[in-house]
């Protein structure tokens, strides 16, 4: 036996979408064929017998490479030795503030120096003496890291 169903669901006719881009496009005829000439006076004929690479350089570049690798691995740290913030020394702090990543925005910070609290960023360092980039005027100001008493870490500036 075939029961009924407990409810009907009748379908809508729509229409299908029109469509709000370019169907066609037509060009003239001198257009195409300045085209392929262009193509063809581009073409570039490889012998596919000879290898396209000398093999002693090759064996140069990736020498000199993996050199490369190395070096770059031993300067930087694995993740697993990175310092929270608040366990960096007041230098550590200054270098990562002063050196942000080129994928993130600049960190703002709040820096004490002599019972005064001012909040930015920390735009350069040069030796001792650091640029900061307050949001209050005046807005550029300098400082040693001797004269900070503190650094807290706010966020990314806007």
């Amino acid at each position: 036996m075939h029961n009924r169903p407990m409810m009907y669901v009748t379908q809508p006719d729509l229409k299908s979408p029109i469509a709000k881009m370019q169907q066609e496009y037509r060009t003239s005829q001198p257009q195409i064929e300045a085209t392929q000439s262009r193509r063809q006076s581009r073409s570039v004929y490889i012998n596919r017998d000879q290898p396209i690479f000398d093999e002693s350089q090759t064996s140069e570049t990736t020498e000199r490479d993996s050199l490369e690798a190395e070096s770059t691995y031993e300067d930087t740290e694995p993740a697993s030795e990175q310092k929270r913030f608040e366990d960096m020394t007041r230098e550590e702090q200054v270098d990562y503030l002063s050196r942000p990543s080129p994928f993130l925005p600049k960190l703002s910070c709040q820096v004490k120096v002599a019972d005064q609290t001012h909040i930015g960023k920390i735009v350069s360092r040069q030796g001792d003496t650091i640029t900061f980039e307050a949001r209050s005027a005046p807005r550029h100001r300098q400082f040693t890291i001797t004269e900070m008493d503190e650094i807290k870490l706010l966020g990314f500036d806007k």
